[in-house]
């Protein structure tokens, strides 16, 4: 299976539809995003129709409505997101990223405190 990063606006929605865990219509998620974030309905729509052609939802449409059933669990998103991050800790390049980022000097302590928090952080998860 092949997973792609979702974006800020995929992952709102995508955690809407997890937390449902049941088949949703279209239009139970675009008045949801409308009231909670005043998106637009074709900003949900668009976002809904990326979701599934990067394979996280499956489509049905009807005469009456269109249907999204998850493809890609959570737990499954949060795994590949884990690797990732440990991909980044492992090739350092989260190092150099934090050392353009900060004004202040990182010494090694500090990275390998900074490290430890990561990985903490995601066991708890």
């Amino acid at each position: 299976m092949y997973l792609r990063r979702l974006s800020k606006s995929e992952l709102i929605i995508m955690k809407f539809i997890w937390n449902l865990n049941t088949k949703v219509k279209s239009y139970d998620v675009v008045n949801y995003m409308k009231e909670k974030y005043s998106w637009s309905e074709k900003t949900i729509l668009k976002t809904l129709s990326k979701l599934s052609n990067k394979r996280f939802l499956y489509v049905q449409e009807t005469n009456k409505c269109t249907y999204y059933t998850i493809a890609i669990r959570e737990d499954e998103y949060s795994e590949f997101v884990s690797k990732k991050i440990h991909e980044l800790l492992g090739s350092n390049s989260i190092k150099s990223l934090l050392a353009s980022l900060c004004q202040e000097e990182l010494t090694d302590e500090k990275l390998i405190s900074l490290e430890e928090w990561v990985k903490n952080w995601e066991e708890d998860d």
